[in-house]
C-alpha cells in the first residue's frame, strides 16, 4: 500500500480542498492511503476524515511565522513513513517541506491549482509574487511528478524549470451525477428559499482578492435598475466578508444580495439559480465553472479565467475592462432564450467526470 500525504486542504470550501477531498473520496483505499496536512489550528471540519482512519496534521503555512512550531510539526511528518506528498500549490514561498521530504526519501508530487498569490495587499502581493520568481527553480528541483489543472497553471508555478511535456494535467474533475439538471429540485429550492418570481444570480467562492466580489457587486447594482426582482446568492466564507458587506449596504443592494455562508447543498443550489458568475482576477481552473456547465447552467467568466473551462456552449467569457454596465447587460441577457437540460453526459465525455481523474492520481501515485 502506498501511504500518501496531501498538503493542504483548508476550512473554507474552497475549489483545491474539494478537488483533494473528492479523490480522496474516490481513490481505492485499499492500495491508496491517504492523510492530510491543514493550516487551521482547529481540526473540528476534519472529524469525518479522522473518524476514517485518516491523520490530519496542523502545520502553520509560513516556516518563517510561526518557526518553532512549524519545525516541531514538520518532523511529525515524516514520523508516518510517508511514501509521497502531494503538494498542492498556488506559489513557492520557500523549498522547506520540500527538502524535508526529500530527506526522507519522500518522492514530492508539485501540482499546480492557480496562476499567481491571492493577496489583497498590493505590496504584499508583489513581494509573494517575487519570493515565488526567486524560489521556483529551486523547488522543482525536488519534484519527482508535476501536474497542473490547466496549462496557464503550469506555466505560472513551473516556467521554465519543467519541460511542459513532463506536465500531466488533471482536470478539477466532478461528480456529475450529484449537478445533473433536476427541474423538480430547482423548483424545490427556490421555494425553500422563497425565490419563486426572481430571477437569480449566483455566485460561488471565498471572500478573497482573487474572486474579485467588488465588481461582482458593482455589475449586480446596475443589473438591479435593469431587472427590480434581481437576487444574488452568495456561498463562501473569506477575510473580506465584511467589507463586501458594507459594499452591499453602500450601493443599496443589501436586501437583494443573501450571503448563504459554507453550505454543503451547492448543487442543489446551482439547480435553483438562472447565471452564474464569475469575475476572477485570476484562476487555475474555475471548477465552480465546470460545476455550473454540468447542472445545465448559464454562466459568464472574466477573461482571467483558462479556456480550459469552457467544457460547454454555456459558459460566455467577458473582459473585466468591459465595465459593470457591460457586465450587468450580459447577466440579463444570459438568461433568454435557453433551456436547462441535463449535461451530464457531455461533461463525462470531455473528461470531467470525478471516476475518471481519481483513477488517473491512483495510476499516478502507483507509478513513483
Amino acid at each position: 500500500m502506498k501511504k500518501v500525504l496531501e498538503y493542504r486542504i483548508g476550512n473554507a470550501g474552497d475549489g483545491v480542498t474539494r478537488y483533494i477531498l473528492a479523490n480522496y473520496e474516490r481513490i481505492d483505499h485499499e492500495h491508496i492511503h491517504m492523510d492530510f496536512v491543514t493550516g487551521e489550528r482547529d481540526l473540528s471540519f476534519c472529524e469525518g476524515l479522522i473518524a476514517d482512519g485518516c491523520t490530519v496534521y496542523s502545520l502553520p503555512t509560513s516556516p518563517f511565522k510561526h518557526p518553532i512550531r512549524y519545525r516541531r510539526e514538520m518532523k511529525r511528518l515524516w514520523e508516518g513513513g510517508y511514501d509521497i506528498v502531494h503538494c498542492h500549490m498556488s506559489y513557492f514561498l520557500n523549498t522547506v517541506l520540500f527538502r524535508q521530504a526529500k530527506k526522507h526519501g519522500v518522492k514530492v508530487v508539485l501540482h499546480s491549482h492557480s496562476t499567481q498569490p491571492d493577496i489583497v495587499n498590493v505590496k504584499k502581493r508583489r513581494f509573494f509574487t517575487w519570493l515565488h520568481k526567486l524560489n521556483y527553480r529551486r523547488a522543482c528541483r525536488y519534484g519527482d511528478a508535476f501536474a497542473a489543472c490547466s496549462s496557464a497553471a503550469a506555466d505560472w508555478l513551473f516556467g521554465d524549470a519543467v519541460p511542459k511535456d513532463s506536465v500531466q494535467y488533471f482536470h478539477n474533475a466532478i461528480e456529475t451525477e450529484k449537478y445533473a439538471f433536476d427541474p423538480a429540485e430547482r423548483e424545490r429550492v427556490r421555494k425553500d428559499l422563497g425565490l419563486e418570481k426572481a430571477f437569480v444570480v449566483g455566485h460561488i467562492g471565498r471572500f478573497t482578492y482573487q474572486k474579485n466580489h467588488a465588481f461582482l457587486l458593482r455589475a449586480f447594482a446596475c443589473l438591479r435598475k435593469k431587472q427590480p426582482d434581481a437576487v444574488l446568492l452568495l456561498i463562501g466564507v473569506g477575510d473580506l466578508e465584511a467589507e463586501v458587506r458594507r459594499q452591499a449596504a453602500v450601493l443599496g443592494v443589501e436586501d437583494a444580495v443573501r450571503f448563504l455562508g459554507m453550505r454543503d447543498d451547492v448543487p442543489s443550489l446551482m439547480q435553483g439559480m438562472d447565471v452564474f458568475v464569475l469575475p476572477s482576477r485570476f484562476e487555475g481552473l474555475g471548477l465552480v465553472l465546470i460545476e455550473a456547465q454540468a447542472a445545465g447552467l448559464r454562466a459568464i467568466a472574466s477573461t482571467e479565467v483558462p479556456p480550459e473551462a469552457k467544457v460547454t456552449e454555456l459558459l460566455t467569457y467577458l473582459p473585466l475592462e468591459s465595465g459593470e454596465e457591460a457586465w450587468a447587460e450580459e447577466i440579463r441577457q444570459s438568461a433568454d432564450g435557453y433551456e436547462r437540460t441535463n449535461r451530464r453526459r457531455q461533461i463525462m465525455e470531455v473528461g470531467y467526470d470525478l471516476s475518471g481523474q481519481a483513477a488517473r492520481i491512483e495510476q499516478l501515485y502507483e507509478g513513483l
